[in-house]
């Protein structure tokens, strides 16, 4: 869930509500990940306040690198790019950004976070 969970860090955006109706998310995500870390984004949509508070987060997949989210040094930031297309349109969304590790001292970090719902 967005504010609980067995993760400790995470960054969930705000609920973002559009004025047309939009049919995918295309997602831009600079990513530090070390080997032992782990980076999630997750998106949840909607078209009423009632249907996406009930709804759930949904895991997405890196459009580069078979799928997965690349290794780096630990200095560099690789940009990680999301299509996403959701089973319907809608007109509220949110992503989460969920960041693992199995080490305290090896940890993944994010910036530049682009989010752009589409409509085809």
């Amino acid at each position: 869930t967005a504010s609980t969970g067995t993760n400790l860090a995470k960054y969930v955006t705000k609920t973002i509500e559009l004025n047309d109706t939009s049919d995918g998310i295309k997602v831009y995500l600079d990513i530090n990940r070390p080997n032992g870390s782990f980076v999630d984004l997750y998106y949840k949509t909607g078209n009423t306040a009632g249907t996406f508070n009930e709804g759930l987060w949904v895991a997405a997949t890196p459009t580069s690198n078979n799928g997965a989210v690349e290794y780096s040094d630990g200095t560099t930031y690789n940009e990680t790019e999301y299509n996403i297309t959701p089973t319907a349109t809608f007109t509220i969304f949110a992503v989460k950004i969920v960041m693992r590790s199995v080490s305290t001292s090896t940890v993944p970090m994010c910036q530049d976070l682009r989010v752009i719902a589409l409509r085809v």
